[in-house]
Formats: C-alpha cells, sequence, structure tokens
C-alpha cells in the first residue's frame, strides 16, 4: 500500500503479514472531512491507525463485523475498529493501532538477555487475557465468539503492560460460523482440527500460551504439560494446575477460564485489584455463557 488510500490515510508502512492479510501502519488525514471532537466513530485527524487488507474479502469482512460488534459492546483488550472498505479488489479494515511489543517479541527479547519471564509478570498477562476471553466469550447477549487463535504472536503488550489481542481472522461466531478454518499448529486446541468449537478451545489455547512464556519453547500437547512445566523451570503449584488444567485433550476436562483467574490472582494478587470491573456493563441475565461455573447455558 503506498501514498494516500481512500483520500485520507497516508501509510508509513508495513508491520504485519500472515497467510491471507497485510497489516500497514498509517496516518489518518482526512482532509476533505471537518473534525467533529464529539464524533467517536473515527480516529482525531493526525492518529496513527493500523489498516489490515486482504483479497479475501468474505474473510475479512467477517472479521470486521466481529469487531464491530465488539467495539458496540465496549470490549476492553480488542483493537476498536473504525473505517472498512474495498479498493482494488481488496478489503481494508481501519483500527487502532496498538504501539508496544508482542508476547513473542518480549519472549525472545527476554531469552537473548539470558533472563526468565518471572512468575509474576506471566501471571499478570494471564488475568488480563482472561477477562479479555470472558468478555468475547459473554458480552453480546444470546452470542459467543470465540477467539480460536490465541498464541504469543497475537497478543500485543503496551508500555505499561496492558494487554490487546489482535488479529481476529480465526475469531468465530459460536453456533453461527462454520467456517473449518482453525488456529495455529501447537496452540489450537485439538478439537479445532475435527471442525467443533466453544469456549474451551479459547482455555487450551491460554494454557498453550503460558507453558510458551514460561518456558521459552513450543507447548506440549500430550497432555502432560503441567509435569513437565514443573521439569523446565520452579513455578508454583498454581501455576502447574492452570496450565496443566487448561491444556487437557478432552475439552470436557479442561479447567474453565473463571477457575484458572482465581488461581493466578493467587500468584499475583495485585492483578486482580481494578480488573473486576471488566464485565461491569454486562448484564448476568443477559449472559449465554456461565462466568461463575464456566459453563455454556445453552449447550
Amino acid at each position: 500500500m503506498n501514498g494516500l488510500l481512500s483520500g485520507r490515510y497516508r501509510c508509513l508502512g508495513r508491520i504485519g503479514q500472515g497467510g491471507m492479510s497485510v497489516v500497514d501502519k498509517a496516518v489518518y488525514d482526512p482532509f476533505d472531512r471537518e473534525y467533529d471532537p464529539s464524533d467517536d466513530t473515527m480516529p482525531q485527524p493526525g492518529s496513527i491507525v493500523a489498516i489490515k487488507s486482504s483479497d479475501n474479502i468474505d474473510a475479512v469482512s467477517r472479521e470486521n463485523k466481529i469487531l464491530m460488534t465488539l467495539k458496540r459492546s465496549n470490549a476492553r483488550g480488542v483493537p476498536k475498529p473504525y473505517d472498512a472498505f474495498v479498493h482494488n479488489g481488496r478489503y481494508y479494515i481501519v483500527m487502532d493501532f496498538v504501539d508496544g511489543l508482542s508476547m513473542r517479541e518480549r519472549i525472545n527479547q527476554t531469552r537473548r538477555e539470558k533472563r526468565i519471564l518471572p512468575e509474576r509478570v506471566v501471571a499478570n498477562l494471564g488475568i488480563q487475557i482472561l477477562d479479555t476471553l470472558t468478555y468475547l466469550h459473554t458480552s453480546v447477549p444470546d452470542l459467543m465468539i470465540v477467539y480460536r487463535d490465541l498464541k504469543p504472536e497475537n497478543i500485543m503488550l503496551t508500555s505499561d503492560d496492558r494487554v490487546v489481542l489482535v488479529d481476529f481472522g480465526a475469531a468465530r461466531r459460536c453456533g453461527i460460523d462454520k467456517d473449518p478454518r482453525i488456529g495455529t499448529p501447537d496452540y489450537a486446541a485439538p478439537e479445532l482440527y475435527s471442525g467443533g468449537f466453544d469456549h474451551r478451545a479459547d482455555a487450551y489455547s491460554f494454557g498453550a500460551t503460558l507453558f510458551s512464556a514460561l518456558t521459552f519453547k513450543r507447548p506440549d500437547y500430550t497432555g502432560n504439560s503441567g509435569a513437565i512445566l514443573r521439569l523446565e523451570r520452579k513455578v508454583s503449584d498454581q501455576m502447574v494446575q492452570v496450565v496443566d488444567g487448561c491444556m487437557q485433550i478432552d475439552p470436557r476436562k479442561r479447567m474453565t477460564l473463571p477457575s484458572a483467574r482465581k488461581l493466578l490472582e493467587q500468584i499475583n494478587p495485585c492483578s486482580s485489584s481494578g480488573t473486576s470491573k471488566t464485565y461491569s456493563n454486562v448484564s448476568t441475565n443477559q449472559m449465554p455463557y456461565d462466568v461463575k461455573n464456566g459453563v455454556l447455558g445453552k449447550m
């Protein structure tokens, strides 16, 4: 992408590329439009934005629908979408630019420095990830959005260690979207390979992500992740329980996200302060998902 796109986005360069799409960094430069400070549907002039594009219009338009749904529910830990359009046969989504490092970049940086990520830091990041996943699963009445591609590459960390999930290309609306596309090997739940999924697929990927952050290695998929983690480094019993419980091969035996959060709070109690408001604007009587017990109410 070069020059001015759609008459208002000035490209600054490529910042990401996947199998079907690319992401560019750009400046919002609406020379043909007056700025209204009360209009939060578009970024402020001069703001840096991220623009994702692909010639697979169906896939990217579906991703935009999910992001717009989450925008209406004031989702936290998710990039805010602003604009979408088709240009020269490509579909474009304009969203918040997240300034920071991916968890993968943080892992690689720490490994190069011959250090480890402290368990309390991983617990804090884990709690934020859990809050965002639970928000995806519960924030929209009668609709569950399953992320399906949680991995260190898709978790952005800001300078103050705030977590933002990016790349919703694999996300699906449970019971609505039947697309067989799965997440990433080593992190994708086993049941995704057979075409079935619900919120428990995100629990598996969450455990795999923690395993990778703590060991700097590819996740184990044999069902013995907790034991292997304990061999790799000294960690608390609570962390072993979370990793082992979330990465159970049988989704019926997997630890629920609320249970995992309680255990991580024991590792880093400070993380629990202020994060409980994550669900403050979600009416529990409208949830298709039981936050307390971690089960779907309609399945």
